[in-house]
């Protein structure tokens, strides 16, 4: 929703950004008269413009919260909904400093993860370095009477399947989780395709899908599907990586399970050798057709 910039006098945006500061609250004279003399937005453009003068500081993700409180009850569906990531938008914007890591110690890292964690956000580790990244179900809690159904249904799979999977050309959780996630996927994807209300959302699922399936079935650099280190003069699946496939395989119900059944036949039959030479890669385009669901 567009903000009519002729009838929005510049006062009503100074306010607007004044409201998430910590100054103090006395104003001028000036100030409070054009205050009561001008017509103030009060629907989703003034969350936008609210959100936007927010300072990077953990305090101020509380502030957030408290102007949608105010203002939501001026918010459409839609608007409410978008107010969600606006605000997740907001957490991406935070970092941690060097300053901040100081001495790199166990017990800073502790007291970083306690002085972020109050205030919603996960913090990753990576070499050494600190990540803040949005906890959704921290946001979810805060918002869940107000957002829709098909929002909250796609805050569910972010959860379960949007976190960190890899870091240097590796995968960063087990096989058999990035089973689970894919799984998880098609759930969601056949569940919902074809709903108008989830279209929003259906094309990220496809590609979470397809992002997942191509780790599993090609692996990584760091993390290949078949045990390069084996002393045996026939290669074989790496032993986690072949748990992983079995489980899918037995899972009948889902389409998933065909899939990597052909894909461990094809290994096979190439017994194992120079698999990323063969390696086929998935996209978001060609999930549909493999799941059959179109």
């Amino acid at each position: 929703m567009k903000i009519n910039l002729l009838i929005i006098p510049v006062i009503t945006y100074l306010l607007v950004a004044c409201a998430g500061t910590n100054e103090s609250t006395s104003t001028s004279t000036t100030s409070v008269e054009a205050d009561t003399t001008t017509e103030k937005i009060s629907g989703y453009p003034d969350f936008e413009l609210y959100i936007a003068s927010l300072e990077t500081t953990v305090e101020n993700t509380d502030s957030a919260f408290a102007k949608y409180e105010i203002l939501k009850e001026n918010f459409s569906q839609d608007e409410k909904d978008s107010a969600f990531f606006l605000i997740r938008q907001f957490y991406h914007k935070f970092e941690i400093s060097e300053e901040e890591m100081g001495d790199y110690s166990e017990k800073t890292q502790k007291e970083i993860e306690k002085k972020y964690g109050k205030y919603g956000f996960e913090v990753w580790w990576e070499e050494g370095y600190a990540f803040p990244m949005p906890d959704l179900k921290y946001i979810r809690k805060k918002m869940k009477q107000d957002i829709s159904e098909p929002l909250t249904d796609y805050i569910d799979l972010l959860i379960d399947v949007d976190g960190q999977i890899t870091g240097d050309a590796a995968l960063a959780i087990s096989w058999d989780e990035l089973a689970k996630q894919i799984l998880t996927c098609e759930d969601f994807i056949v569940d919902h395709q074809g709903n108008i209300l989830y279209e929003k959302y259906y094309q990220h699922a496809l590609s979470l899908y397809a992002e997942r399936l191509n780790f599993l079935k090609w692996g990584l650099d760091n993390t290949p599907v078949v045990n390069m280190w084996s002393d045996t003069e026939v290669k074989q699946l790496d032993s986690e990586v072949e748990k992983a496939y079995q489980k899918v395989i037995n899972d009948k119900k889902h389409k998933t399970s065909q899939i990597i059944q052909e894909h461990l036949d094809f290994l096979v039959s190439i017994q194992f050798e120079n698999v990323w030479d063969h390696a086929e890669y998935v996209e978001a385009d060609d999930i549909e057709e493999l799941l059959e669901i179109k």
